[in-house]
């Protein structure tokens, strides 16, 4: 043999040494693990009936008792994951390492992450199942010698409380899940997997955000000392940068878990104009001629937070009252809140209220009741500060008269109240954003930005569109306003591209206006100022 032949030979068995050491590595691997196969076949059973069990419709599965039957699967799953860790986990370690490999690299290089997210998910699951077990049966079937005070939110104060370690405990694995899913990539993962983790990636920080809220739920609901809220009405007639102009504002305070007081009021009677307010934002007093920043006009920025941590500012300087966050809610949640909860009565009004009829007795209830045989011309003669004495205070009085209604409905009749309705109908509302929350604790913002529910502008790595109207007319005139958005992006052979936005506002009222004027004056009836022209502030 020549001495040319051997570096040729060496290097085809250098190779083939190089191929033998991952097959081998794997076949040791693959060994091992007929070990864990009973485990393995135990785990793959249990997915099996999970889906299946997810399949079902969720109110049977909890009104039959099915937490039961799925507790008991994740309590397994766990079990079976944890051996095959323990078995395997190191090895799939090593394993790992051969993640450059074609076609099977990617595999390898995510199964020790893949098996770890599921052992914490499993973990998560198992926890917080045992945690919410007592929970639902709280929600479901309250207690009835609480069923007529506000004791459901104590019960389940009690049962946030009693179920800590649980609640932390899925709280520390749905973080561990996080990471372990953030360590690896779905690309290159077989097409079977390509399903489960879309869902997964939809789901996961649900479950990270909802475990963190059930943690700090406790402190929320007052467990150390009263908290206070603030709750905005906001009227999407007259469309704000959050949802609509705040008519009117609430403040709610819960110590205990017990709601110790509920005050509503119509947004400008929180005003103490002998307190010195600051400057309003200057495109603010530019458009609207405003001078003085006031409460029901702090939901100027499209960022929730930003807005809703002014509204606790002024409210603090006329109020005197510190508060503890925000919620705001336009009027597709009172009408579908009033929906879920009615038919609601109100004895002094003579009325049902039920989420067919809520809106129009609100705007029936604003506008002034005239003496008999007198016009509105006539009325509209009479110097404002009568006017102002004999309606405008008092034409909102309905809405705190409709919200005690709702209270006493939610918390002294429990036992007829759809509950499963309720979470579904809060759910949609907060999913939708017809409802918006601000908490100034950064874990509980965090949280609620997970889910959705902040209302706050992001900053993601990625263009998006954002169109944000902001009517600045001082009418209740967009329901009468068709909108359209055309947005259209061009691309050129060199990958530069170019975006072309068009906006375009039909204002669709069919009252004759001689002259378009910008004031706050007051028509007779609500129908009126809908009726009207249209200033619209736009930011893109």
């Amino acid at each position: 043999m020549s001495t040319a032949q051997k570096p040729s030979r060496a290097k085809r068995v250098g190779l083939v040494l190089l191929l033998l050491v991952p097959l081998l590595l794997v076949g040791y691997v693959a060994l091992k693990g007929l070990l864990v196969l009973p485990s393995a076949l135990s785990a793959m059973g249990r997915v099996g009936r999970l889906q299946a069990l997810a399949d079902q419709d969720p109110a049977a599965l909890l009104l039959g008792g099915g937490l039961d039957v799925v507790s008991e699967e994740v309590q397994g799953l766990y079990a079976d994951l944890s051996r095959i860790q323990r078995r395997v986990g190191g090895d799939l370690a090593l394993v790992a390492r051969l993640r450059g490999l074609p076609h099977v690299g990617p595999t390898l290089g995510a199964a020790p992450h893949l098996l770890e997210m599921g052992v914490q998910l499993a973990a998560a699951g198992d926890a917080a199942l045992a945690a919410a077990q007592p929970l639902m049966a709280t929600l479901l079937e309250p207690d009835g010698s609480e069923a007529t005070s506000d004791g459901l939110t104590q019960q389940v104060l009690q049962s946030l409380t009693d179920q800590q370690a649980q609640w932390s405990r899925a709280q520390v694995a749905a973080e561990a899940a996080g990471r372990a899913r953030a360590r690896f990539s779905a690309d290159g993962l077989p097409s079977r997997l390509a399903s489960p983790m879309a869902m997964l990636d939809r789901y996961l920080p649900w479950l990270r955000s909802g475990t963190t809220a059930l943690v700090l739920a406790p402190e929320l609901m007052g467990a150390s000392g009263p908290r206070h809220y603030l709750v905005l009405a906001q009227n999407n007639d007259e469309l704000r940068a959050t949802g609509g102009y705040v008519s009117g504002i609430g403040l709610v305070v819960l110590d205990q878990g017990k709601l110790v007081r509920v005050d509503f009021q119509d947004s400008y009677a929180v005003d103490d104009l002998t307190k010195d307010h600051p400057d309003p934002p200057p495109a603010m007093r530019e458009q609207m001629g405003i001078d003085l920043w006031l409460t029901k006009d702090t939901n100027w920025f499209p960022h929730f937070s930003t807005s809703a941590q002014a509204c606790m500012d002024l409210y603090y300087i006329d109020q005197g009252i510190s508060t503890d966050g925000v919620i705001a809610a336009d009027m597709v949640a009172l009408e579908r809140v009033v929906a879920a909860l009615g038919p609601l009565e109100l004895p002094e009004y003579g009325v049902q209220v039920d989420g067919s009829n809520v809106m129009a007795l609100i705007q029936d209830y604003w506008a002034p009741d005239l003496p008999e045989g007198m016009t509105w011309e006539q009325w509209e003669a009479i110097p404002w500060q009568v006017r102002k004495a004999t309606w405008f205070d008092t034409r909102k009085s309905f809405m705190p008269d409709l919200v005690a209604a709702l209270q006493d409905r939610l918390f002294t009749d429990l036992a007829s109240l759809d509950i499963q309705r309720l979470l579904w109908t809060a759910k949609s509302l907060l999913d939708e954003k017809h409802v918006l929350i601000h908490l100034p604790d950064p874990r509980a913002q965090e949280a609620l930005r997970d889910l959705g529910w902040g209302g706050d502008m992001l900053h993601p790595d990625h263009d998006y569109l954002a169109v944000v109207d902001t009517n600045v007319g001082y009418t209740k005139v967009n329901p009468n306003i068709a909108h359209e958005i055309g947005y259209h992006v061009r691309i050129d052979s060199a990958g530069r591209a170019q975006g072309e936005l068009a906006l375009s506002y039909t204002n669709t009222s069919q009252r004759e206006i001689a002259a378009c004027v910008k004031d706050m004056r007051y028509e007779p009836t609500y129908e009126l100022m809908t009726q009207r022209c249209y200033w619209n502030y736009v930011r893109v």
